[in-house]
């Protein structure tokens, strides 16, 4: 697995993540996985500085394209 491939997993991990919470809990998102969200976000986009990673964020169907 390349380092993007790996940036791209940990993406998707943390958006399943806030997905199953949103699911589950009744509590706001907690801002420890929101940072560590954005943060994988921010890495992926540096791997790749000119081709930008689109978020769609719909709350339960969100995905990376």
């Amino acid at each position: 697995m390349n380092r993007k491939e790996k940036l791209k997993e940990e993406v998707q991990f943390w958006l399943s993540y806030i997905n199953e919470w949103e699911i589950n809990h009744h509590e706001p998102i907690p801002d420890k996985a929101r940072l560590l969200f954005q943060n994988a976000i921010l890495k992926l986009e540096s791997h790749c500085p000119g081709k930008r990673q689109v978020l769609l964020y719909k709350h339960n169907k969100d995905s990376i394209h």
